[in-house]
């Protein structure tokens, strides 16, 4: 969570650091994007068994909160950390085969590496979403808009496009980090409101 807020204030010395330390794949997903995904949900699980939540796919109901079976909220978490890291390696893959087509020659390492950072702010907005006053939705915007200032960086620091076709590559990467977390937000308020696979584990 500190490195999520090092990247959002100060993303120059962020990037530095993220560059320097030079990690492989598999130590940034096992020392990095893993362990922080799961303490944001353990964050969030914990304001959803003790603070209850609003049912509602649009949030602001004029109701109390309803508190959460650890049953659900199993569930729910098990779907967002699988959708989530899920999210990070194909969203990486995808951006790859892009920039392969513009004649970029960045490594799939680099583009995990600025993807998976930039995600930062997303998975700190996760853990804003175990307030129940708090619209999940305005927090998955906020999250989507923040890893969209990062990745601009990170862009530029790691990947290192060329001129010609970075604002193509970086609009691209925008549009696809919304659509990508929107869509997770959506299937994983639907396990959260029993929508979805609610017959599992009950």
């Amino acid at each position: 969570m500190l490195k999520a807020l090092q990247l959002i204030f100060e993303p120059s010395t962020a990037w530095a650091s993220i560059i320097q330390a030079k990690r492989s794949i598999w130590q940034i997903a096992f020392l990095y994007l893993i362990p922080t995904i799961l303490i944001v949900c353990a964050l969030e699980s914990w304001g959803l068994h003790s603070l209850g939540n609003l049912p509602s796919m649009t949030g602001f109901v004029e109701r109390a909160a309803q508190p959460v079976e650890p049953a659900t909220i199993i569930r729910y978490q098990t779907v967002q950390v699988i959708l989530m890291v899920a999210c990070v390696f194909l969203l990486s893959l995808l951006l790859r085969v892009l920039m392969r087509t513009l004649h970029c020659k960045a490594t799939y390492t680099e583009v995990f590496t600025a993807v998976t950072y930039s995600f930062a702010p997303v998975f700190l907005m996760i853990a804003v979403n175990g307030l129940p006053a708090i619209n999940p939705w305005l927090c998955t915007g906020i999250g989507a808009i923040l890893a969209a200032k990062v990745l601009y960086v990170g862009l530029v620091r790691v990947i290192k496009p060329e001129p010609t076709s970075a604002l193509g590559i970086y609009l691209t990467a925008s549009f696809l980090i919304f659509a990508f977390v929107g869509l997770c937000q959506f299937v994983a308020l639907q396990v959260l409101e029993n929508r979805l696979f609610r017959t599992i584990g009950s």
